[in-house]
């Protein structure tokens, strides 16, 4: 799913409120990356949301190919990060589930001193 408009909660049943996302944020991609993948979270709107929904014939026709280029970049890049570097195959591919590309503009402020910060970056 890509949201359009809108804003929602990822939830989780043990670990509650774990993630917000906004226009242009996507979730679902593991279902469509692997076949019989059990949801990790619930999306709950938190308001009216208009999304795009990717089924998965299309995405495989599309997408999948680039998707595996992509997933291997940051696969590498996992694991020549001493923190990740012990990950087993699942536990690296749950988190580039996660792991989400931003653009930031010349001048941009990342992350500011002082403000509690839940994302390594």
């Amino acid at each position: 799913y890509i949201i359009l408009e809108g804003f929602c909660n990822v939830e989780h049943s043990v670990m509650g409120l774990i993630n917000q996302l906004f226009a242009s944020d996507t979730f679902g991609e593991i279902a469509l990356l692997q076949d019989g993948a059990v949801r990790k979270a619930s999306i709950i709107c938190d308001q009216p949301c208009k999304m795009l929904e990717i089924k998965k014939p299309e995405f495989n026709r599309y997408i999948k190919p680039f998707h595996r280029e992509e997933q291997a970049k940051r696969n590498n890049l996992l694991k020549n990060v001493t923190v990740f570097e012990h990950l087993s195959h699942e536990q690296s591919m749950n988190l580039m589930g996660g792991m989400r590309t931003h653009r930031y503009r010349t001048g941009d402020t990342v992350i500011k001193e002082g403000k509690y910060n839940r994302y390594l970056m």
